[in-house]
């Protein structure tokens, strides 16, 4: 079987769509985790030494 141009751009653009859906996903887990260790350091924080 032999692809052509448009079979390789079609294949091209449901990896893109994976790797964004992928990327997307690990952007949001890395905010979470960001808010999270946001609020750990603001719990550590002796406010009477502001």
């Amino acid at each position: 079987m032999t692809l052509t141009k448009h079979d390789l751009d079609q294949i091209d653009k449901r990896i893109d769509k994976r790797f964004q859906n992928h990327k997307e996903d690990l952007l949001e887990e890395i905010d979470a985790k960001l808010i999270n260790l946001k609020s750990d350091i603001f719990d550590r924080i002796d406010p009477t030494t502001l």
